[in-house]
Parts: structure tokens; sequence; C-alpha cells
């Protein structure tokens, strides 16, 4: 399960870095709780993508390059998943082409919206795999059951 985390500027706003926090922390309790089920992997994004071994202090700074994570999409195996937590803050960019690499993953990929301000519908319309912030376990179950989100 790779993790990805938006550390954007846009995050640098003192509610939206504690929301960060607060899912960083989550997913590391899940982690917890599952790892004898799956493996984790967690990753900053800004203007590039950067493994990280804890999610405690996620940087927030630069803009999101939505080709960086477009390309890490398409590079992924076929048993790999991508949860993206992310306020959706990526205007300017060809949606068509970043939607064709979330497509491709199909059920191997959802977006959880993050922070007061997140582009809710922006994020839906990326995919239908779509979660708020408060639903996270319900996006672990998601994955860890192989059914559609509702």
């Amino acid at each position: 399960m790779h993790v990805v985390f938006d550390g954007s500027g846009s995050f640098n706003e003192v509610g939206k870095k504690f929301m960060l926090n607060y899912l960083g922390n989550t997913v590391e309790n899940l982690k917890l709780a599952f790892e004898d089920k799956v493996e984790f992997v967690f990753y900053t994004w800004s203007n590039e993508l950067r493994e990280v071994e804890s999610v405690e202090k996620i940087p927030a700074r630069g803009v999101t390059d939505v080709e960086v994570l477009r390309k890490f999409l398409l590079g992924l195996g076929a048993g790999d998943a991508v949860i993206l937590i992310t306020d959706g803050d990526f205007d300017g960019v060809k949606k068509s082409s970043f939607r064709s690499a979330v497509n491709s993953l199909g059920k191997r990929f959802a977006v959880i919206a993050a922070g007061y301000d997140a582009a809710t519908v922006q994020l839906q319309k990326l995919s239908p795999n779509f979660f708020m912030a408060e639903d996270m376990m319900t996006a672990f179950n998601f994955f860890l059951s192989g059914s559609e989100a509702v």
C-alpha cells in the first residue's frame, strides 16, 4: 500500500497542517494494526515524490507536480494500491492524462480529501473511490475487502 501525502505549501496553514499531521498519525496506527496483512510505504509529494519512513513531520512547501505523481502511478505493479491524501490544490495540469493514470489503477486507487477547503468536486471527479478525511478507516477497509467504494 503506497500512501502519498500532499506536502505542498497549501498545507502550511495552521489548521491544515494539523489535519495532515493527524492523518499521518492515523495512517501510522493503521500500519501497526494491519502490518501482518499489508506492507505500507509512505511518500510526501510536492515538486517531487519522496519516500519517508515516518509521517510525523510532513513538510509543507512548494507546489504539487502532478506529472511526477502521474509517472509514479504508471510505474506501479499489478498488486500495488495507492491512497492519495490531498486537498486537491493542483490546478493547471493536464487533467485528462492524470485521470488516465489514476483510471489505470481502477479499484487500487483512492483519494482522501484533507483540509477545510479541499477541492472535493475535483477530487470526486478524479476517482470514484473518494473519501473524506474522517473516513480514513473506511478507505483502508475498502482496499482490504476488495470492494467498490460507495
